[in-house]
């Protein structure tokens, strides 16, 4: 291509629909026993066990637009302009089959339609012979969507113990008294098979409008945005032999809207917390 003019146009049309689903992690119980007598005596002081399908079948959609330029310019200098602009149209909740128990902040996971990429990338051959080159490039960039995030929000937002929820028993005796309405009596069990309950047996001993996930409930910001970063990179390359090429890179990421997950059982942080202390004063 000449000098000063267009070297080549891009444009084009990304689209991604990945299907989310989750495997059913099975009924198997939890026991903890405080003692070996206790474990040889059957006398548990805590059971747990998951009582939800723990299946997820939904999915996401994602399509992005992109154009990308290059233009010469003369001296051994190229300018490759972009932009991609991206939508994410998201997995929602499912509709509760226990409105009462769905945390209310629960309402929806929204979907991420603005997000803007400009790029732009130069090389400068300094000396024009393809030996000494000079790269610069800048970018905004989205992080596409963590699954597991979304999972966990659609089944433990309390509103659907039918797809994860836990039956949490305390002391010997309830344990017991538990296994036993459901004609199994846990004293003369074998102690390489400890019972389970089935899941027609879970349902009978805990209705599903009094369970919750282990007593917590996830729900996404209803203003949740995808992960966007702002990416520059520099780099020198020098060429001393053929197939020899050495080169001294700067690359600088700058983050915003990390995905976490926060307690909102924690209250801010005061003066107080950041004392602690020591075991030892010394140290």
């Amino acid at each position: 291509a000449e000098d000063g003019i267009r070297d080549k146009l891009v444009t084009g049309v990304q689209t991604c629909a990945l299907p989310i689903s989750r495997f059913n992690p099975g009924y198997n119980g939890i026991y903890r026993f405080d003692s070996l007598s206790d474990y040889l005596g059957r006398s548990p002081a805590l059971y747990q066990q998951f009582a939800g399908e723990g299946n997820v079948n939904t999915h996401k959609n994602q399509i992005a637009l992109y154009l990308q330029d290059e233009w010469r310019l003369g001296a051994g200098f190229t300018i490759s302009p972009g932009f991609r602009y991206e939508m994410a149209y998201l997995p929602d909740y499912q509709p509760a089959t226990v409105p009462a128990n769905r945390f209310p902040l629960a309402t929806e996971i929204p979907n991420d339609l603005e997000m803007y990429g400009p790029r732009l990338g130069m090389a400068w051959d300094m000396f024009q012979n393809a030996k000494t080159v000079l790269r610069g490039a800048a970018g905004v960039f989205y992080a596409p969507p963590y699954i597991t995030l979304w999972e966990q929000a659609i089944v433990s937002n309390g509103g659907n113990p039918e797809l994860s929820s836990s039956v949490n028993l305390n002391g010997a005796a309830a344990i017991r008294n538990a296994f036993q309405s459901q004609g199994i009596n846990l004293t003369t069990a074998a102690l390489n098979n400890l019972p389970v309950f089935s899941k027609t047996q879970l349902e009978s001993l805990s209705p599903l409008d009094g369970r919750v996930n282990n007593g917590t409930v996830f729900f996404f910001d209803p203003n949740f945005k995808l992960p966007r970063s702002l990416q520059f990179r520099v780099a020198l390359e020098q060429e001393f032999a053929r197939g020899i090429t050495a080169s001294f890179d700067y690359t600088q990421i700058g983050v915003q809207r990390i995905d976490r997950v926060r307690n909102l059982n924690l209250q801010p942080p005061t003066k107080e917390d950041r004392k602690s202390t020591r075991l030892n004063s010394s140290h």
